[in-house]
């Protein structure tokens, strides 16, 4: 991925481009366990790229390859994530569901100035 947005940086390309990154067996999305945790290594490239390069968009796809060695659904997901309009950086397949990566506020409680580990004559 860093040698991909290193030649696309030195190409001079400065036309839309649509990129997936696609991994099996990285999120947990389900309670699964995340039999391959170093691929999130992937998640990196795949969110700086779109910030270095504008005309660049990356969704980061993670699926669930069937025990029976049929790939054929999983096929089906990529080209219609591959053909969405809406596309999410993070995205993960899980049998027929599609998930994303969201965030949500989590509200924090004010410390009381006596709780800040702050020393003499420091200011906030």
């Amino acid at each position: 991925m860093l040698w991909l947005a290193q030649a696309l940086g030195r190409s001079g390309i400065d036309q839309p481009l649509r990129l997936l990154v696609v991994s099996n067996s990285m999120q947990d999305v389900a309670g699964e366990p995340v039999l391959l945790p170093q691929r999130a290594t992937l998640l990196g490239p795949a969110k700086v790229m779109p910030v270095e390069y504008p005309f660049v968009r990356v969704t980061s796809v993670d699926v669930a390859l069937a025990a029976n060695g049929d790939y054929t659904g999983v096929a089906h997901q990529l080209i219609g994530e591959a053909q969405r309009a809406d596309s999410a950086l993070v995205v993960a397949y899980r049998q027929r569901h599609r998930w994303l990566q969201t965030f949500e506020r989590a509200p924090l409680d004010s410390p009381l100035p006596a709780d800040l580990p702050l020393r003499d004559g420091a200011s906030i």
